[in-house]
């Protein structure tokens, strides 16, 4: 069995973070709290969790569901963003990918969709393939 290391400049770096968020990423966590949470009680959401090598903004072990806030630094990594994602998918992490000034402007929306993303990865995978096939 592949047993992940952990990378203690990571968690260093990483316990940083989630000391001194970004204010999107404080925003994000006030909505993940207040809106996501209550509806889905068993899924725990962490901040700045190390997962394969990747700092996650917020992860969900249970749903293996990565959520990114992308601020003005990713414009300019973009492909080291797409490798990343691809990575992190290899692994079976599935990784939303969400603006700053959506978490700002559309908080509503934002905890919908992220909603709604939750309730399809808890479908169960015969119901995936029958809701295609109607």
């Amino acid at each position: 069995m592949y047993r992940r290391r952990r990378n203690q400049f990571k968690i260093d770096k990483a316990y940083e973070m989630r000391h001194n968020p970004t204010p999107a990423e404080a925003r994000m966590w006030e909505i993940i709290k207040s809106q996501v949470i209550p509806n889905f009680p068993k899924h725990i959401f962490y901040r700045q969790a190390v997962e394969y090598g990747y700092i996650l903004d917020f992860y969900c072990p249970t749903l293996r569901l990565g959520l990114e806030i992308d601020g003005g630094v990713h414009d300019d990594q973009r492909r080291y963003d797409r490798q990343r994602d691809s990575n992190l998918a290899r692994w079976g992490i599935q990784v939303l990918r969400v603006r700053n000034e959506v978490v700002f402007n559309n908080p509503q929306i934002l905890a919908n969709q992220l909603c709604k993303t939750i309730q399809e990865k808890m479908m169960p995978w015969y119901k995936k393939i029958f809701r295609f096939l109607r």
